[in-house]
């Protein structure tokens, strides 16, 4: 079974291999099955960049979660760097990562992921309409956010928490601070808690 996009549907084909060798194969659609998985709630994912794997995990869970967007930035307290001709070799990385993941959970359609970017560069480049910002304390949580239907941005800073001028721009902006509680969570794991609970409140897990 094969989950992807033929022709201009979406969902699940049984194909049978026609002529295989080593530079092209001819396959023929033998059965199809419509099915859409995506859902309903439309995020954008702002990541702080982490360190080594925790990176992979964020991209890989986002993506089960149904998140549309990945745009990792690097930040003022972020720990992780990464030299200019190597952020397209990690953007194609974090692609095959997500593309493992829609495979493993079936859903059918790739979530953008973009390459790092400073956080400070990339606010036009986000959707326009509400955002949330994870920081540690504020006292709204996701109910008291009063989530709308729509595209949904969400900020979520690196191991070392946004700096002050980045929370100052993202309340400029409109970006409500929302917190997850008395624990203070790891940035991989908050961004992941963050869409699962989205996912409950407005999306398809409610």
């Amino acid at each position: 079974m094969l989950p992807g996009h033929l022709d201009d549907r979406i969902g699940v084909g049984c194909v049978g291999i026609e002529r295989l060798d080593r530079r092209a194969a001819a396959v023929t659609l033998e059965s199809f099955s419509p099915r859409e998985a995506e859902s309903p709630l439309e995020v954008t994912l702002v990541q702080g960049l982490a360190k080594g794997e925790r990176m992979d995990f964020v991209v890989q869970k986002a993506t089960e979660l149904g998140v549309a967007r990945i745009l990792p930035v690097f930040t003022a307290h972020g720990a992780f760097r990464l030299a200019p001709e190597r952020a397209a070799s990690r953007r194609t990385h974090w692609e095959r990562v997500a593309a493992s993941a829609c495979e493993q959970c079936g859903r059918n359609r790739l979530p953008v992921v973009e390459a790092p970017a400073p956080l400070m560069d990339v606010w036009e480049q986000l959707p326009p309409g509400p955002g949330l910002v994870l920081q540690p304390g504020a006292g709204g949580g996701l109910r008291r956010a009063g989530l709308a239907a729509g595209p949904l941005t969400l900020l979520v800073g690196p191991e070392g928490g946004l700096a002050e001028v980045e929370l100052a721009e993202a309340a400029r902006r409109g970006y409500r601070p929302v917190g997850l509680g008395p624990r203070i969570l790891r940035t991989e794991t908050a961004a992941v808690a963050v869409l699962a609970a989205l996912q409950v409140l407005a999306g398809d897990m409610g």
